[in-house]
């Protein structure tokens, strides 16, 4: 049976982590079988339709669901070709150094991705991959020697600099110097979405919200102390007792971004001296808050906003029928409140230079994201061998 899952979206449970449940990988597994690339995908979308949101599959359980649904559709040739590729698959295990893991497309296809490659492409050149580590018809493969493999398969297909990337993201995810990357954006566009697309395509283990840090700090902070802490970020200019001539509502924010950003330095510090790579979403990450010069580890910012106010102002609706927890009618109450603080949000990306990210599609949100990354690292990497 499914459990609970997290971040109100369905995932695959994994050996060291849960995955966003993708179409596109299930439509790759049907045709393997041999149905016909747009069956599959209308198969897909169908199996997507009928898992429930919120909850966390197996492999196993997906693979059985997808097995009765093409039995019940008259399908059984097709049906028990599917659990055939399935149950014939031939494990090969990665060694690296914390162990050996069966070696798995899906994860693959993901840190593929980080070259700046689509999910489509990046699926087929992991079969690509997959292939070549069956023709040499062994059980085990260093992760040296299939990075090495994946950068010759991806300079044969997409060129040098694909390749090349991909061998910078290994070495930057990999290097003792841990990456933070900060994504600010008004409440409601999508910034904890984007967080956990990332996580999962940069196998980075942490991830927290200023949300969480804010909520800590009201435990130790008294209303009476610092009374804007407790509120929401929309709500926090209700605490400002002598407004100046500015808006309340954003002077209320900015003190209340202020406050948090001190927690936001504080986890930085300790992902520093853990060295583990870590994400920060929230609303409270004003553009420049943070100070990159301040720390080692290497800070990466991007905002992530809505263009489109309607469609802003639906998110809250299906949030709430997704959470069944949060109700929308407060945050429409709001609700220009909130664009107002995207609009300030996204004058100080500009004053910052931080790029901002329309949430309108969160699969290109999340492309867009990685080749931003994989520009300052290049910078980086260009810049330490000028010094060299």
């Amino acid at each position: 049976m499914p459990t609970q899952g997290k971040f109100g979206e369905v995932t695959i449970s994994g050996r060291r982590t849960a995955l966003p449940f993708s179409k596109e990988i299930l439509a790759h597994s049907l045709v393997d079988s041999g149905m016909s690339r747009k069956e599959a995908l209308l198969t897909a979308e169908e199996i997507q339709r009928m898992l429930k949101v919120g909850m966390c599959y197996t492999k196993n359980e997906i693979s059985r669901i997808v097995y009765l649904y093409l039995k019940s559709k008259g399908l059984e040739r097709m049906a028990e070709d599917y659990r055939e590729t399935v149950q014939s698959r031939h494990v090969i295990n990665v060694v690296g150094r914390h162990g050996e893991v069966p070696f798995s497309k899906v994860i693959l296809a993901r840190s593929i991705r980080t070259a700046g490659v689509d999910m489509e492409s990046a699926f087929e050149i992991a079969q690509d991959v997959e292939l070549a580590l069956r023709s040499l018809r062994r059980k085990k493969i260093s992760t040296r020697r299939l990075r090495m493999l994946v950068f010759d398969i991806l300079r044969g297909k997409r060129g040098e600099k694909c390749a090349k990337n991909y061998l910078l993201w290994r070495e930057a995810l990999n290097n003792m110097t841990p990456l933070v990357l900060l994504i600010g954006g008004a409440t409601g566009v999508g910034k904890s979405t984007l967080a956990i697309e990332m996580a999962s395509l940069l196998d980075i283990p942490y991830v927290i919200s200023t949300d969480v840090i804010r909520e800590m700090m009201k435990t130790f902070f008294s209303k009476d102390l610092f009374p804007f802490i407790h509120h929401p970020s929309y709500m926090a200019g209700s605490a400002v007792k002598i407004p100046s001539v500015s808006s309340p509502v954003l002077e209320g924010f900015s003190d209340q971004a202020v406050a948090v950003s001190v927690g936001v330095k504080a986890r930085i510090r300790r992902a520093e001296v853990e060295n583990i790579p870590m994400i920060v979403n929230g609303v409270h990450l004003i553009p420049g808050i943070i100070d990159v010069k301040e720390f080692d580890a290497r800070i990466i910012q991007i905002l992530l906003y809505m263009p489109d106010k309607e469609i802003h102002r639906n998110r809250f609706r299906i949030r709430q029928r997704q959470t069944r927890k949060r109700s929308a009618s407060n945050y429409i109450k709001h609700f220009e409140r909130i664009r107002a603080i995207q609009s300030y949000l996204v004058e100080n990306a500009k004053s910052a230079a931080v790029p901002v990210i329309s949430a309108l599609n969160m699969e290109k949100a999340a492309d867009a994201t990685i080749r931003y990354i994989s520009e300052k690292l290049a910078e980086e990497e260009a810049l330490r061998g000028r010094k060299d």
